[in-house]
């Protein structure tokens, strides 16, 4: 296995992963062996289980942008590195699953993963080219109850987009720490969500600040919350939440956990038991995969010599 020779810097690229409004970096390694490549998927081999499910119609698929295979590839090896959210779609709930939140710690880390779907139509709607996504035999796969994860989570707030209501978190956010309805400060605090310990500190800032609001203060945050974002309860509840603790000492990150970024609605599944094919969801797994286009022509020899 050799370094593929692309545009690459140092090995890695920038490409769209399943979600078209994200980062990912990725380190990707040619196949252009073919007795390697036959190593790596026969019995005994590292991709042995994703090749058997393979020959019995069981497929994972990942849409992108881009090529990763050069013409005398066969197949690359791709092993993800931090997935950072771009464009509309703030880092909150990645960052949250990943590195915060104790209940999500023994799935995959969201920023380190490979994000694909079992659903064919679902690769199409994100990339011109369509991979067949092989991952490693000892992979734990993190599982959706649907196509897309932010459907996966179960919560009176379901109404929102993704987009919405993170946005709406990071009001909150700036009306208690920055203390400032009219004038918005949210891009200096979704800055904070690309590094797990700025994280930490904001929710930590933003407790301490809580604290020290009265009875009083609280209800005209509610009513500025409330006029500035319709029909949504989530300051409403929190503060209810805040005031039913024994201490009555606020902690946001245990309120979002709990209410919001629940893990309930999904699981991990060792990959050797994943049997989710016809489920048409959305999955999840650190660590290298192999990856073949989906028309590529060497896999009817694969099928004749694997």
């Amino acid at each position: 296995m050799k370094n593929n020779i692309f545009e690459f810097f140092d090995n890695i690229i920038l490409s769209n992963s399943l979600n078209s409004n994200t980062r990912n970096i990725y380190k990707v390694f040619s196949i252009d062996d073919k007795k390697e490549l036959i190593n790596l998927l026969s019995p005994g081999g590292d991709y042995s289980i994703a090749w058997n499910n393979f020959l019995e119609d069981k497929y994972i698929y990942r849409g992108t942008y881009n090529n990763y295979l050069s013409k005398k590839d066969l197949a690359v090896e791709v092993t993800p590195g931090i997935r950072v959210s771009l464009g509309d779609v703030p880092n909150l709930y990645t960052i949250l699953m990943s590195d915060i939140l104790d209940s999500w710690k023994k799935f995959p880390k969201r920023n380190r993963s490979h994000i694909c779907t079992t659903d064919v139509y679902k690769a199409d709607a994100f990339g011109s080219t369509k991979y067949y996504v092989f991952p490693k035999n000892n992979a734990k796969i993190g599982v959706c109850s649907s196509e897309d994860i932010w459907d996966g989570f179960i919560n009176k707030y379901d109404f929102l987009t993704a987009v919405e209501l993170v946005r709406k978190i990071v009001y909150i956010l700036d009306i208690v720490i920055n203390k400032n309805v009219k004038e918005s400060n949210q891009y200096l605090i979704e800055k904070q969500f690309t590094d797990a310990v700025k994280t930490k500190n904001l929710f930590k800032k933003f407790d301490t600040e809580f604290d020290k609001t009265t009875d009083e203060q609280r209800e005209i945050l509610e009513k500025n919350f409330l006029q500035s974002q319709k029909y949504c309860s989530l300051l409403t509840d929190y503060i209810h939440f805040v005031k039913n603790k024994n201490n009555n000492k606020s902690d946001f990150l245990k309120f979002l956990e709990k209410y919001v970024f629940s893990t309930k609605g999904f699981k991990i599944v060792d990959y050797k038991k994943f049997s989710h094919f016809n489920d048409y969801i959305e999955i999840w797994f650190e660590g290298p995969a192999i990856y073949i286009p989906v028309n590529f022509e060497s896999l009817n020899w694969l099928k004749n010599n694997v």
